[in-house]
């Protein structure tokens, strides 16, 4: 009996630490998917005069102060 005992014991020590351990490693996980990851850096967007579209500062065409989204909506000299 004794011997059944320290077999039951031992199993139930066992099963403790694998719990413990899945525990530890799903706390984990869920810690480095909290981390912010490195992104893009944000861009300023500008609304075009024409269409109203909004397109980065980058993309844009800037005439007299004002942004267009593409050439075809730049006013015409007349």
């Amino acid at each position: 009996m004794p011997g059944l005992l320290r077999v039951i014991v031992l199993a139930l020590l066992i099963w403790l630490v694998i719990r413990l351990y899945q525990r530890f490693k799903a706390l984990a996980r869920e810690r480095r998917k909290n981390v912010p990851q490195p992104g893009r850096p944000i861009e300023n967007m500008v609304r075009c005069e024409q269409c109203g579209t909004h397109v980065p500062e980058k993309e844009a065409i800037r005439r007299d102060g004002r942004y267009y989204c593409s050439h075809a909506h730049l006013p015409h000299d007349s």
